[in-house]
This record gives structure tokens, C-alpha cells and sequence, in this order.
């Protein structure tokens, strides 16, 4: 089943071409990496799929019955809203069933007529668990404050928010979703990444999306779309794939001078060494800094777990003392967790640089 086709799509910003007469077709469970150098379409070519901007020429068609959702680098919010607030303004039945649900359940007199339809279709869309879902992905992305004011998140948790937004509506169109991601790990640290693999992974609908991240585009992608001289270059593969053909199929040249410029500059090589094994040095601290971070934070998250499960408890709350332990148990271990995940995040840019040099 075609999810979208797009026929003879050109774009062009000035005098400089994007792409020109482009062909291809979205099919239900591609998993497609889209590549190219920055400022050379990619974002464009997402928008106009979303319909947020237009071609010069050609069309694009999306199946009637296929839901596009979109995860763009910078997302809009309300910075009065709550965190709770900002993920039920998502469009879809489901939502808007709870929602309606829940309000009727905050008036002292229900209309028991009213009542019964609802209590019907939240059986028919299965909408119980949905409270559930919504914290289960925010906590997997460290954000545990349902009540925060959106303007008071930093860039990174609004863009953790955002990611959830996405991930949730996904899954309650899944099947007949194409959902679109635009740099989807800025901002996300190590964990983060490997919960958002797992969940593309899982994912039984359609997924297009852009990446700086190696790592993630090997992981999730089957398929790398490369814009390349105004044209899009299909590969079915991985990306580690993808560069083992482009590599092979462009071999690096020699060259002929090689001998003479270890004649002319004999300490060059050793330079180089020096400088090579000092990255290699300097890598090996990040990294085993970065592995034992990655431990301390597991175990944290393991101890917040554990505490929100017996704040959750019945017998917690009916004891008074034992309720205020727990919660200053909990609020320590918020203290310690923070300041190690925005350290984790920190090196992890810093490992990705070495891997991208």
C-alpha cells in the first residue's frame, strides 16, 4: 500500500536549486533515512510531505486514510500550559473521549445517559490505558513533572515533550501513520536515544525522518534517501550499508606524490601519530567517564522508579510520616539524577564529534 508519491517535485530557493523532478513512493512500513549536506532540501522536502510549504512544480499525494505526524526541530508551545495540559491538545478520538470523560466525572451530578455513552466508547477505543501510556513514554524521556509550566522547561525537555507528543500519536494512529521526524535525538541523551530506537523499531506504521546521528539512522533506517545534485538517490539498505557502496563504488585515488612529501616533511608522520593516539587518549577518558555515568544514572532511575511506585501505594498515602519520607527519598534522588543527565548529554555531543572526525 502507497502511503504518499510524490511525481516531478522541484524546489528551488533563489537562484539555488533544492531538487529537481523528483519521483518517489512512501510505502506502509518503510523505514527511510533522508540524507543530504545541510542546507540541500531535507527539511523542505519534509514540509512540503506535511504540507506546510509548496513546490514550484509537481504534486504530492497522501492515501486519504494515512495520518501524517510531524516531529519538527522547533515545536510551539503555550508557556502557560502544563505538561499534562499540552500532551491531551493531541487531535485524535481517543483524546477527546478521555478528555470528555473526565470532565463529566469533575461535575457533582452526571447525566447517567451521558455517562453510559462514554463509559461505552472508552471500552470501544480501548482509551483506559491511555493515562498510563502518556506517562510511561514521558518518564522513559526524564520528564516526571505532569504539572510544570511548559515556559518553565529548558530546550531540551521541551523538545523530550515534543518527541512524546509524537511517539503517542503515532501509536494512536498506528497502522496508519506516516510520521515524519526532523532531527529527532538533538537534545536526547544516550538512554533517551536507544528507548526512541526501540519505539521506531516497534512502530507498525510508516517512518521518514532526518538525523545528524549516525548511530540512530543505522539502527532505525532500512532505506537511505540521499539529495544529491538536485536529484534523490534510492539505496535499500542500512547506512552502514549505504557507505560500504558509495565507498566501493568511489575509490580513493593515490597519490603520486606521496613519497616526496614524506621526504620533504620526515616528521610529519610522527606528528600525526602523536596526535592520533592523544585523541585516542582523550576518547578513552570520555568514554569510560560516559560508561560509569550511564551506570549511575540506570541506578537512579532505577531508585526514582521504585519511589513513584510507593508514593503510587495505597498504604503510603495513609500514612502521613511515611508518605513525607518518601517523598523527600524521591525529591533527593531528582536532585542527584539532573545534574548527571545534563552531564551525560554533554558527552555524549563530545563522543559524537569524535566519531564524526
Amino acid at each position: 500500500m502507497h502511503y504518499a508519491s510524490v511525481e516531478s517535485l522541484s524546489k528551488s530557493f533563489g537562484v539555488r536549486k533544492l531538487f529537481s523532478d523528483i519521483t518517489f513512493h512512501i510505502s506502509e512500513g518503510d523505514k527511510i533515512a533522508l540524507i543530504a549536506r545541510n542546507g540541500f532540501g531535507k527539511s523542505t522536502l519534509l514540509k512540503i510531505l506535511n504540507g506546510q510549504d509548496h513546490a514550484d512544480s509537481g504534486e504530492v499525494w497522501v492515501h486519504k486514510d494515512i495520518r501524517i505526524v510531524m516531529l519538527e526541530q522547533e515545536n510551539d508551545f503555550k508557556p502557560e500550559s502544563e505538561v499534562w495540559d499540552h500532551m491531551m491538545q493531541m487531535n485524535h478520538e481517543v483524546i477527546r473521549t478521555v478528555k470528555a470523560y473526565d470532565e463529566l466525572m469533575e461535575l457533582s451530578e452526571q447525566n447517567p445517559d451521558t455517562l453510559q455513552h462514554l463509559l461505552s466508547r472508552m471500552d470501544e477505543l480501548q482509551a483506559w490505558n491511555l493515562e498510563h501510556l502518556i506517562k510511561q513514554i514521558l518518564s522513559k524521556l526524564n520528564i516526571t513533572q505532569l504539572h510544570q509550566k511548559m515556559g518553565s522547561l529548558s530546550g531540551g525537555q521541551k523538545k523530550r515533550v515534543a518527541l512524546a507528543q509524537a511517539l503517542i500519536e503515532a501509536e494512536l494512529y498506528s497502522g496508519k501513520c506516516l510520521l515524519i521526524m526532523d532531527e529527532p535525538t538533538n537534545h536526547l541523551d544516550m538512554s533517551s536515544v536507544k528507548m526512541l530506537v526501540q519505539a521506531i523499531n516497534q512502530f507498525e506504521g510508516t517512518v521518514v525522518l532526518v538525523s545528524h546521528d549516525r548511530y540512530f539512522i543505522q539502527e532505525t533506517a532500512r532505506q537511505i534517501w540521499q539529495i544529491e545534485d538536485g536529484e534523490i538517490k534510492i539505496f535499500n539498505g542500512t547506512y552502514n550499508e549505504w557507505e560500504r557502496f558509495k565507498n566501493e563504488k568511489t575509490p580513493v585515488a593515490q597519490p603520486e606524490a606521496a613519497p616526496k612529501v614524506v621526504e620533504v616533511q620526515p616528521e610529519a608522520p610522527k606528528q600525526n601519530t602523536s596526535a592520533f593516539k592523544e585523541k585516542q587518549k582523550e576518547e578513552k577518558k570520555l568514554r569510560s567517564r560516559f560508561t560509569k555515568l550511564e551506570e549511575e544514572i540506570q541506578q537512579l532511575e532505577k531508585n526514582k522508579a521504585e519511589l513513584e511506585n510507593k508514593l503510587a501505594a495505597p498504604d503510603t498515602y495513609a500514612n502521613k510520616v511515611l508518605f513525607q519520607e518518601t517523598e523527600q527519598a524521591y525529591q533527593a534522588v531528582i536532585l542527584k539524577l539532573s545534574p548527571k543527565q545534563a552531564e551525560y548529554e554533554v558527552l555524549f555531543e563530545e563522543l559524537l564529534r569524535f566519531e564524526e572526525n
